[in-house]
């Protein structure tokens, strides 16, 4: 039986329309509609540090700041593994899960309308007809299960937010690898040529009978040496470099000496409010409270309204309109044990929160110590490269005089390539460190992205 043929216009259902319209408005004034998409006020991270509104309503988004500087190889590199992050990665499907869970608990409140059919036997009359139900006040259970909602989604997107940032830091952490390899295996090549040269004189003064063989052995020895590091060196920058084709799906373009250009293009953030791991950590008391809450007011009672009209076809209505009371559990299950051990889930999440943000102050501040460390050390491998260049200068004087052998320069050579090799490697470890600062701050990989 269609719609049209149920005398919905008369007057006898005045009374059920009356009905409706009286939940309805009862619902309004007792339970303000939250519609999806309401916005909230964001407090400042300077006022309440990471408050809980400041998370939920967005704001940490607009204090986000990017660590490496545009324009450079670093920064695209990040942009390229952050997209092949995102294409890759299920969370994206979990957010849309999580966002639709949100706005679907977010209209809990809007009155539920179904049809309904009756079948008749004995003389009864079948029917067709509909039936609104519409929650009036139900002690802010429907609100707790929103708010649940709501934190669940956010913390999907930091979840996201901070696995973005770690596959990153993989590939820029590998990246920075292969241009350090690049830097070592040119500083190995440089020392292969010049023991080369002191190999070929101490060959001529050999042949010129001026010259025993264990100085000969000795610059062959240090020959193998060296170029034993390089192999070492040449297979790390391979590894590397798999590794950022890896993460960024595109052949790895051949890493050119300039680590110390590459270093400059990170830089270490002053203390941010927008950790992600502390953020998350944050709505995890947010949760545990409303778990609580929800244990809480599982103890008290709904009140519903409902309203129904149903017609047969042949004039003839059935039409009920009620309030219903609906008793919550006032008696047996443990509920007070339920209460009691929601409220200790409460306080670890508040424990591992004040826990974290001291932990993570302690790696900043650790990160940011090493490399000042390290940066004062260029200096000091500046100075050192300078006296064996001295150093060599003399060597060539006294070698002319015979009052030198080759074995001296080459442990010169071999010591002023070992310093250059260690201002490589600070410069790599200042590099790793700002990555890592980075990383806790989530300051590799932005915060919103497209997931259309």
């Amino acid at each position: 039986m269609q719609v049209r043929n149920l005398p919905l216009a008369q007057g006898r259902y005045a009374r059920v329309l009356a009905s409706i319209l009286a939940v309805l408005a009862m619902s309004a004034c007792m339970a303000p509609l939250a519609l999806p998409g309401a916005k909230r006020q964001a407090v400042p991270p300077e006022q309440t540090e990471i408050s809980a509104d400041y998370v939920m309503g967005g704001a940490y988004k607009a204090d986000w700041r990017r660590a490496l500087r545009d324009g450079t190889d670093l920064g695209a590199l990040a942009q390229r593994a952050d997209a092949v992050a995102i294409a890759r990665s299920p969370k994206v499907f979990e957010l849309r899960a999580a966002r639709a869970d949100s706005a679907a608990e977010n209209a809990a409140w809007l009155p539920s309308v179904r049809p309904v059919a009756t079948a008749g036997f004995g003389g009864v009359a079948s029917g067709v007809g509909i039936s609104v139900s519409q929650m009036i006040y139900d002690f802010s259970q429907t609100a707790t299960r929103r708010k649940r909602a709501d934190i669940a989604r956010v913390m999907t997107e930091l979840d996201f937010w901070d696995a973005r940032n770690e596959t990153v830091l993989q590939a820029a952490e590998a990246y920075l690898a292969a241009v350090a390899a690049t830097d070592i295996i040119a500083a190995r090549n440089a020392l292969e040529g010049r023991l080369a040269k002191i190999a070929a004189r101490e060959d001529d003064r050999l042949k010129a009978g001026v010259a025993g063989q264990g100085d000969a052995l000795f610059v062959d020895v240090s020959r193998q040496e060296n170029r034993r590091e390089t192999i070492r060196q040449r297979a790390l920058l391979a590894q590397a470099q798999a590794e950022v084709a890896q993460a960024t799906e595109q052949p790895f373009a051949r890493a050119v000496p300039g680590l110390k250009r590459l270093v400059e293009s990170c830089h270490i953030l002053p203390d941010a409010p927008y950790a992600p791991a502390l953020m998350r950590a944050r709505m995890a008391i947010e949760l545990a409270r409303i778990d609580q809450q929800a244990t809480e007011k599982a103890l008290f009672p709904r009140i519903m309204g409902q309203a129904q009209a149903v017609g047969n076809g042949k004039g003839q209505t059935t039409e009920t309109a009620q309030i219903t009371l609906e008793g919550g559990t006032i008696a047996g299950g443990g509920a007070r044990l339920r209460i009691e051990a929601a409220k200790q889930r409460t306080q670890a999440a508040a424990k591992a929160f004040g826990q974290l943000a001291q932990d993570l102050g302690r790696d900043v501040m650790r990160l940011r110590m090493d490399s000042q460390a390290q940066a004062a050390s260029l200096g000091d491998y500046a100075a050192l490269i300078a006296t064996n260049e001295r150093s060599l200068a003399l060597f060539e004087d006294r070698f002319a005089t015979g009052a030198a052998q080759s074995s001296e320069a080459v442990r010169l050579e071999v010591e002023r390539t070992a310093n250059i090799i260690a201002i490589s490697e600070a410069r790599a470890v200042i590099g790793r460190n700002c990555l890592s600062a980075a990383r806790l701050y989530g300051a590799l990989s932005p915060v919103e992205f497209e997931t259309q």
